[in-house]
């Protein structure tokens, strides 16, 4: 169990250092992880805390998801939702588009 929670605790710190990596922590306002939740997702309480933080409306809000249970929890509060399959091939049902690859430009 100490595992899981050191885990946990790390989440942010982890989430922080691939930004800085990928030099998109210049375009994010805010970081939130499963630290953070009592529930995972489907359950859309980590972009409802998201949206809390921002003080933003649900609309104004786009998901990028690669995960089903992801995509599920962005739309059963209507936030719009872009899917990333990383399994190759099948879509991820729900989501209102999805795209084959991210490129940074």
């Amino acid at each position: 169990m100490e595992e899981y929670e050191d885990n946990i605790k790390n989440a942010t710190k982890r989430a922080e250092l691939v930004l800085s990596k990928t030099s998109f922590d210049k375009n994010v306002d805010i970081i939130v992880t499963g630290d953070e939740v009592k529930k995972g997702k489907p359950d859309p309480e980590i972009f409802l805390v998201a949206v809390n933080k921002l003080k933003v409306k649900l609309e104004e809000i786009i998901v990028i998801e690669d995960a089903a249970s992801g995509v599920r929890a962005a739309k059963s509060v209507g936030m719009l939702c872009i899917a990333k399959d990383n399994r190759g091939g099948s879509r991820l049902k729900g989501s209102r588009f999805n795209c084959e690859k991210f490129r940074r430009n």
